[in-house]
């Protein structure tokens, strides 16, 4: 068995909380703003050309 500490335990628990959300938020993101986001990147590039 493996004994963590309190500090090293409330560390796991925020980082786990942290993927939770991460997650959640993920699910908002439709693949169309990543599509809309890389149009804007590329036009971006070609004015700079």
């Amino acid at each position: 068995m493996c004994y963590y500490t309190k500090e090293e335990l409330e560390r796991m628990k925020a980082i786990i909380e942290e993927k939770k959300k991460v997650k959640e938020a993920l699910k908002d993101i439709k693949p169309s703003d990543f599509e809309a986001k890389k149009e804007k990147e590329e036009k971006a590039l070609t004015v700079k050309d």
